[in-house]
């Protein structure tokens, strides 16, 4: 019976040896699929956050637009702090809201131009970002 109880012994001792070397080697590819799933998170939240970003600089071009339509300089916006750095590309890129009918009046036109973007040498001009380039490339 002493054999039978050694065998039955290393049987056992060779299935936890067999689960060791198994869990060892399942460990780093479990590791490795839960921090594909935190890169996959992180890339939505990032263009969420994108997409967000744009919404709002497309916005503020909109309400850049308005006090330049109300008579507003560029000038006179930049000296106040609304300038045209937080609206980015939008100024450039987003075609101009024709919302009204033509039928209410607006501001009486000043000698202004209506390059929204044009604006004085001392503000910088915004850096590009990859959403400039994803909106330049052709689809």
């Amino acid at each position: 019976m002493n054999t039978r109880g050694a065998t039955a012994q290393a049987k056992t001792q060779a299935r936890k040896a067999a689960q060791d070397l198994l869990q060892a080697r399942m460990r780093p590819i479990t590791k490795l699929a839960e921090l594909g799933v935190e890169v996959d998170n992180a890339r939505a939240e990032s263009d969420a956050a994108r997409e967000r970003l744009r919404t709002k600089q497309e916005a503020y071009a909109d309400g850049y637009r308005d006090a330049r339509d109300a008579g507003w300089s560029p000038a006179e916006l930049e000296e106040i702090g609304c300038g045209t750095q937080p609206a980015g590309a939008a100024l450039r890129t987003t075609p101009r809201r024709t919302d009204h009918d033509g039928s209410t009046s607006s501001a009486t036109p000043t000698d202004r131009d209506d390059d929204y973007s044009a604006h004085d040498s001392a503000t910088p001009t915004p850096e590009p970002t990859d959403l400039d380039a994803a909106h330049t490339q052709p689809s």
